[in-house]
């Protein structure tokens, strides 16, 4: 967002303390935190289900001593002493092995992935607007005390279940709450905006990186953290106190000692637009009725219109009649499919535990591994790759391309929408297509592996190879974009937006609901089932990527070879 001369006067005569910068996001640690905060939850999220589950579907295995936190019916045994660790963890075995309460935690957590799914997709987009007109710290100390309530919710039905209109389904109330804040990804976009308002091009890409590796440190640590206060403190329910404290605490860093990004003057006229648009809209619409309410319903489905077929032209295409370029289509399916496969995370904690024994401690220490695993090849392994097996270009030449054609990896805040008629280095999309089917490739071969192989350390050791398919997001975006502005666009944010909106929809909604199905009806006698339906849609995304032609301009650029022809 533009800043006037005098505004930006103003900030930089303030005191440091009422400065906005991006070291307020580094040196708090609001991202890594944050993520680690959420990760630690994880583990015990999934054993508060199960148990909650066995307490009434298998009250037989659930007895006095299977209590989530100390009853009086075991404080007669002290607390961290091994005796009561292991009775409790016989019991969540027991309770975990049991295909009856699988199937119910599948149920549960299906339903809450998709309350929160959503909202998320229905709400994201305005509280991102609403950032804008009010800051972006109200944003992200709205979205802290949601999840500081949801963390309060979980305590209190853990503790009190009985006392809860339906039982452990009044979870759901925490998961709607979330939706209605925006999900992750609504806090995501006020955090990246309010680096994207205190960066500048020069350092923008080094901040966001420094964030971006932070946040998944954060996110290897947190389930390890996590597991190791479950231990020390010998129950569950423990670890939703500290993240509980933690989102407190960032709502009041939030509020009152992190600076404003933006400057009332900035949201004033914000808010004015806001204001004005909205009494366009009001004074267009359609008079109430079913066309008008179908209209609203699916209106947020609007930014997807970008994949639509479109009619090729320009000199790059030899057909001699006009015809479809489903380029950006088949971009899109293979999005839709390959994302929807993050939806069996839950399920696949629930086959560890099960299947291998599993205690949710070690399950924790098992997403730290993964986690770690993606932060290495993420911030080490892939851009060393990058350097070593990437064309270098014959010679520099101009080019009208448009700015938006970045290399890989590089963050969306990052990509101007307005073209420059000058590049010194071509971009080459044919190499991020490869990676992201190589990418692609890996996860197919991971899931094969995860569903054929018997033993603990051959599924942990899948894991962490599969970590080396975490290219294929900003390899796939990267080459979105190529195409997109080939085809004509200059608006990036459009793209992203409409990716992220896909994204929204398959992991929270739809790729929840498939495994989550599967899970529940396969769990009794082939568990290993939802490896081989993440198997099949790796493949459909596969396929539809390898029906992906970039246009020829696009490849004599990435060879380095031609200047643009329609320079």
């Amino acid at each position: 967002m533009d800043e006037s001369p005098k505004n930006a006067a103003q900030k930089a005569q303030s005191p440091w303390w009422k400065r906005p910068s991006p070291w307020w996001c580094v040196l708090l640690g609001i991202l890594p935190f944050n993520a680690m905060a959420g990760s630690a939850t994880i583990a015990p999220q999934i054993e508060t289900y199960t148990m909650l589950a066995c307490k009434v579907h298998c009250p037989g295995i659930y007895n006095g001593n299977a209590t989530l936190v100390a009853s009086t019916e075991i404080q007669s045994i002290p607390l961290n002493s091994q005796t009561a660790l292991d009775g409790l963890a016989i019991v969540a075995k027991k309770c975990a092995a049991d295909p009856e309460v699988q199937a119910a935690v599948a149920k549960l957590d299906t339903v809450m992935s998709i309350s929160t799914g959503i909202l998320s997709c229905l709400t994201t987009a305005w509280w991102g607007a609403f950032s804008d007109r009010h800051g972006r710290l109200s944003v992200i100390g709205l979205y802290a005390i949601g999840h500081f309530l949801t963390n309060l919710l979980f305590i209190l039905v853990g503790l009190y279940t009985e006392k809860f209109p339906g039982g452990y389904w009044f979870l759901i109330l925490g998961a709607l709450l979330e939706g209605a804040l925006g999900g992750g990804s609504g806090v995501m976009a006020a955090e990246y905006a309010y680096l994207a308002d205190t960066t500048t091009e020069d350092n923008r890409s080094r901040i966001f990186s420094l964030n971006y590796g932070l946040m998944y440190t954060g996110a290897a640590f947190g389930p390890t953290v996590g597991s190791l206060i479950s231990r020390w403190t010998g129950y569950t329910l423990s670890v939703f106190y500290l993240t509980a404290f933690t989102r407190l605490v960032f709502a009041i860093l939030a509020w009152f000692v992190v600076p404003e990004s933006l400057s009332q003057r900035q949201m004033q006229e914000v808010r004015a637009k806001y204001s004005l648009e909205v009494s366009r809209l009001r004074g267009s619409e359609l008079p109430f009725g079913l066309v008008s309410l179908s209209r609203k319903a699916i209106r947020f489905l609007s930014p997807l219109s970008i994949f639509i077929p479109t009619t090729k032209g320009g000199e790059q295409y030899s057909a001699k009649r006009p015809n479809r370029d489903w380029n950006l289509t088949l971009i899109a399916l293979c999005y839709f499919c390959a994302v929807s496969t993050w939806g069996i995370s839950s399920y696949k904690l629930q086959y560890a535990a099960s299947a291998f024994g599993w205690t949710f401690e070690t399950v924790g220490y098992w997403l730290s591994l993964v986690a770690m695993a993606r932060a290495i090849f993420l911030t080490a392994i892939l851009p060393i790759m990058i350097n070593l097996f990437k064309p270098r270009p014959g010679l520099k030449v101009p080019s009208t391309q448009l700015s938006e054609e970045e290399p890989l990896l590089l963050d969306v805040a990052q990509v101007p929408s307005s073209p420059v008629t000058n590049t010194t280095e071509p971009s080459y999309p044919s190499f991020d297509l490869n990676i992201a089917r190589c990418s692609l490739l890996v996860d197919t071969v991971t899931d094969g592996c995860m569903g054929s192989f018997r033993t603990a350390l051959e599924f942990t050791v899948s894991s962490v190879f599969g970590s080396a398919g975490i290219g294929f997001v900003p390899a796939i975006r990267a080459v979105a974009l190529v195409l997109y502005t080939r085809a004509g666009g200059t608006e990036s944010g459009r793209l992203f937006g409409a990716l992220s909106l896909l994204q929204a929809l398959c992991s929270y909604i739809l790729g929840p609901s498939i495994y989550g199905f599967v899970y529940m009806t396969t769990v009794a006698w082939f568990p290993r089932m939802i490896f081989f339906v993440s198997l099949l849609m790796n493949l459909v995304s596969l396929l539809c990527l390898g029906m992906v032609s970039l246009p020829k301009t696009v490849l004599s650029n990435s060879e380095g070879r031609t200047a643009d022809t329609e320079a």
